[in-house]
């Protein structure tokens, strides 16, 4: 879009060891707004295609932080926060529980995904060996076939009465309350739209929003202000890969720190919005 064709063509026209090329920005206008952290947190909703880029990964620590206790869908690719949703195994589970809660047949391996997060023992609510017999099992299971033929009553009865996601008590007690307030949200265990990561690693992605934290650690910043070995460059060009992600509407954080990389402000852009 052309307005964060603006942004991108002022980072990269820093940088005097570069080989020119016409680069020209789609018809559409697009967005760009410079936010503090807790206004372009009220962006991500969980629905519209998302990338939240880090220059260094621990700073997406408490963007994580947000979206867990916002009980919103959200993956962190590798280090950078707790991510519930970057587990198959509990993703899985919580589907299995959310279909019993709704009343809906359910298949033996989806059955058998979701008695692997419910202990077992002597004071489980699953009968003495229910989940190895799930395990040889095929074929798909009524409420009525798994109080009346497995056992499960108790099962069933904690998730009618408590929610689904209560009884998977393998999981956190954080994570367990994420996954119900998601329920609760979306009605469904929706496919995480919303991906944080750093920078480098989204080189040759896109999405719709961008959100880009330009703090840095003391190390990077110190490399990034050593001009005599080319780190100004090298991080313009960081930075030109971060704000070329977006398709739509680029968000540029506030930075909350004293370390941080200066982006540009939109030229074309006059409506965004300074928070």
């Amino acid at each position: 879009p052309e307005s964060v064709h603006s942004v991108a063509e002022q980072i990269i026209s820093r940088n005097s060891n570069r080989l020119s090329k016409e680069y020209k920005p789609t018809s559409e206008p697009g967005n760009v707004d410079y936010l503090s952290l807790e206004r372009a947190m009220q962006l991500v909703t969980g629905k519209a295609d998302t990338l939240i880029l880090a220059r260094n990964r621990m700073f997406l620590k408490p963007v994580a932080e947000t979206l867990l206790s916002r009980g919103l869908p959200y993956i962190v690719e590798g280090a950078g926060g707790i991510s519930p949703m970057s587990s198959p195994k509990s993703v899985r589970a919580v589907k299995a529980a959310y279909s019993l809660s709704l009343g809906e047949t359910i298949t033996a391996k989806s059955l058998s995904h979701l008695l692997e997060c419910v202990p077992s023992g002597k004071h489980s609510i699953l009968p003495h060996g229910v989940k190895t017999q799930v395990k040889a099992m095929k074929g798909e299971f009524t409420l009525e076939d798994l109080e009346n033929k497995l056992g499960l009553g108790l099962l069933l009865s904690a998730i009618e009465h408590e929610g689904p996601a209560s009884v998977l008590k393998k999981l956190t007690p954080r994570h367990r309350s994420y996954f119900a307030g998601m329920l609760q949200r979306f009605k469904s265990v929706p496919e995480p739209v919303v991906r944080l990561t750093s920078i480098h690693a989204a080189k040759g992605r896109e999405a719709d929003l961008v959100v880009v934290l330009p703090d840095m650690t003391r190390k990077t910043y110190l490399e990034y202000m050593d001009g005599k070995h080319g780190g100004m460059e090298a991080e313009n060009r960081v930075a030109y890969v971060a704000v070329t992600r977006a398709r739509k509407h680029l968000v540029i954080v506030e930075p909350c720190s004293r370390r941080y990389y200066s982006y540009p402000k939109c030229v074309v852009c006059y409506n965004s919005i300074i928070a």
